[in-house]
């Protein structure tokens, strides 16, 4: 069944998990993307994301889009099985190891859950050759309360609870 989307935001999340009989490192990998679905009556018809002229190739069913989630590319850049932060709770300085099997940019953020949907706060985002790596944030500055750890590379993104005391 094919059903028309409504005008909004949304926001589609594939996210794939493997086991280790699945013959692929344990864990799982999220991909996401958002897009806006405008009404019939708007000069902008269709859907933002899409290709040139109104709506572009943009998807206008359920159907349509999910067809395109087999074509994401979740290749794994920052390998989570390896990622460590420390400590959790952090009280005063973040410690952030994680491997990098490939070349590519990394973006790494906290954000505070009461603030959902506000600023990041950046700690890194560089290019990084392959290789290990160690970040180091300095938390005094930040109020205290649950945040979300945002690794961001390529496709990938990752996502750790923090509690910042």
């Amino acid at each position: 069944m094919d059903m028309t989307l409504r005008p909004g935001r949304y926001t589609v999340t594939l996210t794939r998990s493997f086991d280790t009989s699945s013959g692929l490192r344990p864990g799982s990998r999220s991909v996401s993307t958002s897009f806006t679905v405008y009404s019939k009556n708007d000069s902008r018809n269709g859907c933002s994301g899409g290709s040139t002229g109104p709506g572009g190739s943009a998807k206008s069913s359920v159907g349509e889009i999910s067809a395109d989630l087999d074509l994401v590319d979740d290749t794994e850049i920052v390998n989570e099985s390896t990622l460590k932060f420390w400590p959790n709770p952090v009280n005063g300085v973040l410690n952030v190891n994680y491997e990098m099997l490939s070349d590519g940019n990394v973006a790494i953020s906290l954000v505070p859950m009461e603030y959902l949907g506000g600023k990041d706060i950046t700690i890194t985002n560089s290019f990084r050759p392959e290789g290990q790596y160690e970040e180091t944030y300095y938390t005094k500055e930040l109020r205290n309360g649950v945040y979300i750890l945002k690794i961001k590379a390529g496709n990938q993104e990752i996502q750790k609870k923090v509690i910042i005391q």
